[in-house]
């Protein structure tokens, strides 16, 4: 299961990444213009971004330095 998530991740990451900095921006333009009602959607996509990216990072990094020891 883990693999799979590893294998999508390649595909996935990119695209997360760029979900992650639009709604970064968007975020940034709506609290600068005091629009706080408008942001929940925005943070929520934010945190599945971050944690789904940090996640298959660690591990893609953790199985290289398992399968090097």
């Amino acid at each position: 299961m883990i693999d799979f998530i590893i294998a999508a991740s390649f595909l996935l990451n990119p695209l997360l990444a760029f979900v992650f900095s639009l709604n970064l921006c968007i975020l940034i333009i709506r609290v600068s213009k005091d629009e706080y009602s408008k942001v929940k959607a925005n943070i929520i996509w934010i945190c599945i971004s971050s944690v789904y990216i940090i996640f298959t990072l660690t591990w893609m990094f953790g199985n290289i330095s398992i399968a090097s020891s």
